[in-house]
């Protein structure tokens, strides 16, 4: 990462972060994050939005160092180490044990990273809707058929330690692929039809 980036949001080595260094990381990082700020660019995000996501992902990496029996804010202590029951009209908040609060941490920055994930993806397929229907009512076409999705067309990963979240992932990932295959054979075969082929 470039040394003006870093001092900005105070990254540290890719190793000092925990939820970075839990498994084999093998990135070409050279001009990787001129590649990213280029593309953020060409598709419009403001400087603010670069900001605010670099913010985010800056949380996300602190949360992913805390340890839960330390954690100084109020609130953030609160969220991470208690849990709030209810129990008819009486609200009862208990202490979580270490475990309990890793996984209540951890279930926190996943949801924190997805929400980021969803904005940037929402924000490109913006972008590229703008393009098509810039495009589109230049050709009096009305079809928008371009948007940004992720899929990992490669099944599933075998990793030396396999959680109960890749799992889903890789399930997912396997479903939203026989979605993707479906829907293109569909258009296909509407193409060749179309032609008479």
């Amino acid at each position: 990462m470039d040394e003006k980036m870093k001092q900005k949001y105070d990254f540290k080595n890719i190793n000092e972060y925990k939820i970075l260094s839990n498994g084999y990381i093998d990135v070409n990082r050279e001009n990787t994050l001129e590649q990213v700020l280029k593309s953020f660019n060409t598709l419009h995000f403001t400087d603010e939005d670069v900001h605010n996501i670099f913010m985010t992902i800056k949380f996300i990496l602190n949360l992913g160092n805390l340890n839960v029996k330390n954690i100084n804010n109020k609130k953030l202590n609160q969220l991470i180490c208690h849990q709030n029951i209810s129990a008819g009209t009486e609200q009862i908040l208990t202490n979580l044990s270490k475990k309990e609060a890793n996984i209540k941490l951890h279930t926190f920055i996943q949801i924190v990273y997805k929400k980021l994930f969803d904005w940037i993806t929402d924000k490109i397929n913006e972008q590229l809707s703008l393009t098509t229907d810039n495009n589109n009512n230049k050709n009096n076409n009305n079809n928008n058929d371009k948007w940004i999705g992720i899929l990992d067309i490669f099944g599933f990963e075998i990793f030396k330690k396999n959680s109960l979240e890749q799992f889903h992932i890789n399930y997912t990932n396997e479903c939203l692929q026989q979605i993707f295959n479906k829907e293109i054979f569909r258009k296909e075969q509407a193409i060749y039809t179309k032609e008479g082929i």
